[in-house]
């Protein structure tokens, strides 16, 4: 048996979810946490493994924050209240602890009891890299879980990362409709940044790198996620869980996460429903897709399951689909984008063009970065 302690820290337990057992496999190093409710394996590894892993007890705000020195009532909420609260129109973001403001602000959690505000027609700035391994377990910016007491609390306005870096996020999360560094967003738009090693294990819930559920009138565009996505749900994603509505999109954006959800998973979104909904110019450089819901006709896709309008991405040949296949390249539901080999990956950093625009910085032999600096190649793509 495997146990992972829970370093005695109160808000966690060390229950089993509803009645499913968790179990690991390892992939490149990479262990990938996911459930089968017999609690073996069925996919070649037999282990009779049961996995406890740190879930919080309640499906609250859990986010506590280590040695941030500048979390207090006034820092975290002074960005916000000093450029004029929600009659401003720009705001900026530069610490641990305003990001944590941030979430509290838009999920309507903020220590005066203000309602949540979703910052609709207005621009929230990163202006620098932030670190939010001092964040023990993220709560995402925007709630969207599902059921009689449904919760919808969107981000709506535009938010612009200029080329910043959100390393070491960790999510360990209950019945969370949606989870990333954002939850749920809507009529929103998220460009230029970057998400470093984001570790995201959850329960009962749909979940990307970047964000979880988008909804209609939202455009997603310049990004990437390193690290893993993994739930005991569908629709997980590299960068997205979820598209839902109408007019979304996802642009020149790439995905070296390993993912695993039961099924209708994919490297850049977990699955597209909707109308005029266009995924283009994007890379799924995801070593394993895992899909633990093993029946016909589920499948995952290596760039997205769904149906939308897709133009010019590609996937890297050696992606492995664990459990589940991936989807017929001849069938709608399923997108996997044309093959790109490592050679090709190390031999032209812009990716074949597709991350050209001035807003990338490329060099062959690294994935593309952002800000003046590119990113290493990780493990599975090096020659």
């Amino acid at each position: 048996m495997i146990i992972i302690s829970n370093y005695g820290k109160e808000n966690y337990d060390m229950k089993l979810v509803k009645n499913w057992f968790f179990w690991a496999i390892i992939v490149s190093g990479v262990i990938i946490i996911t459930a089968c409710d017999n609690g073996k394996t069925t996919l070649g590894h037999a282990h009779d493994w049961d996995l406890w892993v740190l879930i919080p007890e309640t499906e609250e705000e859990t986010a506590t924050c280590r040695n941030c020195s500048e979390i207090g009532e006034r820092s975290i909420y002074h960005w916000f209240d000093s450029s004029g609260g929600s009659f401003g129109n720009n705001f900026r973001i530069d610490t641990v602890g305003q990001l944590y403001g941030f979430a509290r602000i838009v999920n309507g959690t903020r220590a005066n009891g203000n309602e949540a505000y979703d910052f609709a027609g207005k621009s929230v700035n990163l202006i620098a890299d932030i670190d939010l391994s001092q964040i023990e377990n993220w709560t995402p910016i925007g709630r969207r879980t599902f059921g009689t007491d449904a919760i919808d609390l969107q981000f709506s306005g535009t938010f612009n990362g200029n080329s910043h870096i959100v390393s070491n996020m960790s999510i360990r999360q209950r019945g969370a409709g949606g989870s990333g560094l954002f939850g749920n967003i809507s009529n929103a738009t998220i460009r230029n940044i970057g998400i470093v090693d984001a570790s995201i294990i959850i329960a009962n819930g749909i979940s990307g790198g970047l964000v979880g559920v988008v909804t209609d009138d939202s455009s997603i565009e310049n990004v990437f996620v390193t690290g893993y996505v993994s739930s005991d749900s569908q629709f997980i994603g590299g960068i997205v869980g979820l598209f839902e509505g109408n007019n979304i999109s996802i642009i020149r954006s790439w995905s070296t996460a390993s993912v695993s959800g039961r099924s209708l998973n994919g490297g850049i979104v977990g699955y597209v429903w909707g109308s005029d909904i266009v995924i283009e110019n994007n890379a799924a450089l995801n070593p394993t897709i895992t899909g633990t819901e093993i029946h016909t006709p589920n499948r995952n896709g290596r760039i997205t399951t769904g149906t939308a309008s897709f133009y010019n991405n590609i996937a890297w040949e050696g992606m492995e689909a664990i459990g589940l296949p991936f989807g017929d390249d001849n069938s709608e539901w399923f997108e996997n984008g044309e093959s790109i080999s490592t050679v090709a990956i190390n031999a032209d950093g812009t990716l074949g063009g597709r991350f050209s625009e001035t807003v990338w910085t490329t060099e062959n032999g690294r994935l593309p970065g952002l800000g003046g600096r590119t990113m290493p190649m990780p493990e599975h793509l090096r020659q």
